[in-house]
Protein backbone atom coordinates (compact mmCIF):
# COMPACT_ATOMS: atom_id res chain seq x y z
CA UNK A 1 0.00 0.00 0.00
CA UNK A 2 2.54 2.42 0.61
CA UNK A 3 5.33 1.27 -1.79
CA UNK A 4 9.73 0.45 -1.37
CA UNK A 5 9.84 4.09 0.74
CA UNK A 6 12.60 4.73 -1.34
CA UNK A 7 14.52 1.20 -1.23
CA UNK A 8 14.04 1.79 3.50
CA UNK A 9 11.41 -1.00 3.65
CA UNK A 10 13.52 -3.73 1.47
CA UNK A 11 16.44 -2.68 3.67
CA UNK A 12 15.01 -3.44 6.68
CA UNK A 13 13.30 -6.54 5.56
CA UNK A 14 17.18 -7.44 4.50
CA UNK A 15 17.70 -6.92 8.40
CA UNK A 16 15.02 -8.99 9.67
CA UNK A 17 12.19 -5.96 10.10
CA UNK A 18 8.80 -6.24 7.91
CA UNK A 19 6.56 -4.19 8.41
CA UNK A 20 2.41 -4.52 7.15
CA UNK A 21 -0.22 -1.73 6.24
CA UNK A 22 -3.43 -3.42 4.83
CA UNK A 23 -6.46 -2.50 4.05
CA UNK A 24 -9.97 -3.51 3.40
CA UNK A 25 -13.69 -2.76 2.99
CA UNK A 26 -17.11 -4.32 2.14
CA UNK A 27 -20.55 -3.70 1.21
CA UNK A 28 -23.57 -5.82 1.86
CA UNK A 29 -26.77 -5.38 0.49
CA UNK A 30 -30.66 -6.40 2.26
CA UNK A 31 -32.34 -6.19 -1.35
CA UNK A 32 -35.60 -8.65 0.37
CA UNK A 33 -36.06 -10.16 3.27
CA UNK A 34 -34.91 -10.09 7.03
CA UNK A 35 -36.18 -8.59 10.10
CA UNK A 36 -36.20 -5.17 8.70
CA UNK A 37 -37.71 -5.33 4.94
CA UNK A 38 -36.31 -1.71 3.96
CA UNK A 39 -33.42 -1.97 1.20
CA UNK A 40 -30.31 -0.68 2.49
CA UNK A 41 -26.57 -1.01 1.79
CA UNK A 42 -24.12 -1.53 4.96
CA UNK A 43 -20.13 -0.77 4.31
CA UNK A 44 -17.60 -1.93 6.54
CA UNK A 45 -13.63 -1.92 6.67
CA UNK A 46 -10.35 -2.39 8.55
CA UNK A 47 -6.78 -1.71 8.86
CA UNK A 48 -4.23 -3.80 9.51
CA UNK A 49 -1.01 -2.74 10.98
CA UNK A 50 2.01 -5.44 11.84
CA UNK A 51 5.66 -5.96 11.82
CA UNK A 52 7.08 -9.40 12.03
CA UNK A 53 10.38 -10.01 13.08
CA UNK A 54 13.21 -12.50 11.94
CA UNK A 55 15.24 -13.09 14.78
CA UNK A 56 17.77 -14.77 13.16
CA UNK A 57 18.83 -11.71 11.35
CA UNK A 58 18.22 -9.87 14.39
CA UNK A 59 19.67 -11.00 17.35
CA UNK A 60 20.98 -14.16 15.91
CA UNK A 61 18.33 -16.48 17.28
CA UNK A 62 18.14 -19.31 14.91
CA UNK A 63 14.69 -20.17 13.83
CA UNK A 64 12.89 -17.27 15.76
CA UNK A 65 10.49 -15.03 15.14
CA UNK A 66 7.89 -12.52 16.58
CA UNK A 67 4.26 -11.29 15.19
CA UNK A 68 2.73 -7.98 16.36
CA UNK A 69 -0.30 -6.51 14.59
CA UNK A 70 -3.30 -4.13 15.49
CA UNK A 71 -6.69 -4.17 13.79
CA UNK A 72 -9.23 -1.11 13.62
CA UNK A 73 -12.67 -1.97 12.29
CA UNK A 74 -15.24 0.73 11.30
CA UNK A 75 -18.59 0.92 10.07
CA UNK A 76 -22.05 -0.47 9.96
CA UNK A 77 -23.43 -4.32 10.29
CA UNK A 78 -26.15 -5.78 8.18
CA UNK A 79 -26.65 -8.67 9.90
CA UNK A 80 -27.83 -6.16 13.32
CA UNK A 81 -29.03 -3.47 11.29
CA UNK A 82 -31.87 -5.53 8.85
CA UNK A 83 -31.37 -8.91 8.80
CA UNK A 84 -31.64 -10.14 12.67
CA UNK A 85 -34.32 -9.48 15.19
CA UNK A 86 -32.62 -6.66 17.62
CA UNK A 87 -34.53 -8.26 20.43
CA UNK A 88 -32.68 -11.74 19.48
CA UNK A 89 -29.92 -12.69 20.69
CA UNK A 90 -26.81 -12.56 18.23
CA UNK A 91 -26.94 -15.71 16.61
CA UNK A 92 -23.50 -16.94 14.62
CA UNK A 93 -21.74 -14.49 12.33
CA UNK A 94 -22.16 -11.01 10.74
CA UNK A 95 -22.74 -10.88 6.93
CA UNK A 96 -19.88 -8.04 6.79
CA UNK A 97 -17.29 -10.24 8.09
CA UNK A 98 -14.78 -7.32 8.90
CA UNK A 99 -17.43 -6.19 11.04
CA UNK A 100 -17.01 -6.63 14.87
CA UNK A 101 -15.71 -7.08 18.59
CA UNK A 102 -16.10 -3.22 18.67
CA UNK A 103 -15.45 -0.17 16.57
CA UNK A 104 -12.01 0.23 18.11
CA UNK A 105 -8.24 -0.79 17.95
CA UNK A 106 -7.39 -4.57 19.11
CA UNK A 107 -4.22 -6.29 19.42
CA UNK A 108 -4.38 -9.44 17.52
CA UNK A 109 -1.58 -11.00 17.15
CA UNK A 110 1.39 -11.00 19.46
CA UNK A 111 3.26 -13.89 19.69
CA UNK A 112 6.73 -15.81 19.98
CA UNK A 113 7.44 -18.84 18.00
CA UNK A 114 10.78 -21.21 18.00
CA UNK A 115 11.57 -23.91 15.70
CA UNK A 116 14.00 -26.71 15.87
CA UNK A 117 14.95 -29.78 14.19
CA UNK A 118 15.14 -27.89 10.48
CA UNK A 119 11.50 -26.75 11.50
CA UNK A 120 10.20 -29.80 12.30
CA UNK A 121 9.08 -28.77 15.37
CA UNK A 122 7.73 -25.43 16.53
CA UNK A 123 6.63 -23.85 19.76
CA UNK A 124 4.58 -20.87 19.67
CA UNK A 125 3.16 -19.09 22.70
CA UNK A 126 1.58 -15.71 22.69
CA UNK A 127 -1.64 -13.79 21.61
CA UNK A 128 -2.80 -15.25 18.00
CA UNK A 129 -6.33 -15.71 16.16
CA UNK A 130 -7.87 -18.95 16.38
CA UNK A 131 -7.23 -21.29 13.12
CA UNK A 132 -4.00 -19.40 12.71
CA UNK A 133 -2.05 -22.59 12.32
CA UNK A 134 -4.92 -25.09 12.56
CA UNK A 135 -8.34 -25.75 11.12
CA UNK A 136 -8.05 -22.60 8.37
CA UNK A 137 -10.45 -22.68 5.32
CA UNK A 138 -9.03 -20.68 2.61
CA UNK A 139 -12.21 -19.71 1.38
CA UNK A 140 -13.10 -16.17 0.94
CA UNK A 141 -16.85 -15.59 1.64
CA UNK A 142 -18.15 -12.41 2.60
CA UNK A 143 -19.93 -13.87 5.85
CA UNK A 144 -17.79 -15.77 8.50
CA UNK A 145 -20.04 -18.79 9.38
CA UNK A 146 -19.29 -20.25 5.51
CA UNK A 147 -15.91 -19.58 5.16
CA UNK A 148 -13.06 -18.87 7.11
CA UNK A 149 -14.07 -20.37 10.66
CA UNK A 150 -13.19 -23.06 12.57
CA UNK A 151 -15.80 -25.69 11.03
CA UNK A 152 -18.75 -25.57 13.60
CA UNK A 153 -16.69 -23.57 16.66
CA UNK A 154 -17.47 -19.49 15.54
CA UNK A 155 -21.37 -19.63 16.63
CA UNK A 156 -21.18 -22.04 19.85
CA UNK A 157 -18.16 -19.72 21.52
CA UNK A 158 -18.29 -16.44 19.55
CA UNK A 159 -14.69 -16.79 18.10
CA UNK A 160 -13.39 -14.81 15.10
CA UNK A 161 -10.19 -15.04 13.31
CA UNK A 162 -8.69 -11.54 13.30
CA UNK A 163 -9.36 -10.29 16.61
CA UNK A 164 -7.25 -12.18 19.70
CA UNK A 165 -10.17 -14.27 20.92
CA UNK A 166 -8.35 -17.50 21.36
CA UNK A 167 -5.39 -19.73 21.50
CA UNK A 168 -2.27 -18.67 23.74
CA UNK A 169 0.22 -21.16 22.50
CA UNK A 170 0.34 -24.05 20.40
CA UNK A 171 3.11 -26.76 19.42
CA UNK A 172 3.43 -28.13 15.43
CA UNK A 173 5.15 -30.97 14.72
Amino acid sequence: MTGDWGGLRSELKDKGYDFTLEYGSMLGANIAGGYNKNKTVRYSDQYIIGADFDLQKIADISDGEVKISLVDRNGRDLTKDRIQDPRAPVMGSTVNSNYGRGQTWHATQFWYRQSWLDKTLDLKSGLMPVGEDFDNSGCYFQNLSLCGSLAGMETARGLTRLLGSGEQGCVTI
